[in-house]
């Protein structure tokens, strides 16, 4: 007589289990990998765009919905908010007044707040009556969308 055996249905729930949390966890790094890599190219994109002084570039890189908050000593009186139309303009402007003569930004202050905010800070150097001009200057990034987009620009305080 041939015996019948039940199929080991726990390890086999074990096994599914195990594969999946370790799908998850794989998933898990490739996905701020991802967002990292995303947040390395924008942060790139805003460099070349200040250190060239162009502005349709620097443009690019800005929030593309709701507004930006832009505070830059030389540029605005106090905080103004400003649609990406409009901040195109205002650094047109200003890169013709004031060309850049370097922008760097500062990888040691790049820092996240959860998942979707990262601050980093950048020294700008551009030309002014009396003398070159150097600030510090912050930008607040938001992911939208899984892109990284400046929404705030301000003079470091």
């Amino acid at each position: 007589m041939h015996e019948y055996r039940m199929p080991d249905v726990g390890s086999a729930a074990r096994r599914g289990f195990v594969a999946g949390l370790l799908a998850v966890l794989v998933r898990v790094p490739l996905a701020a990998a991802a967002e990292d890599a995303a947040l390395r190219a924008r942060l790139d994109a805003l460099e070349r765009a200040l250190r060239s002084g162009d502005a349709d570039a620097l443009g690019a890189s800005v929030a593309r919905r709701g507004r930006i908050h832009v505070d830059l000593r030389g540029l605005t009186d106090g905080q103004q908010v400003w649609g990406a139309g409009q901040l195109r303009v205002a650094f047109a402007e200003l890169f013709a007044e004031r060309r850049t003569s370097g922008f760097a930004l500062q990888a040691a202050t790049l820092s996240r707040s959860g998942e979707d905010l990262a601050f980093v800070r950048g020294t700008w150097t551009r030309a002014a009556p009396g003398g070159p001009v150097v600030e510090s200057v912050s930008f607040t990034l938001r992911l939208e969308s899984g892109d990284w987009r400046v929404f705030e620009i301000r003079t470091a305080r």
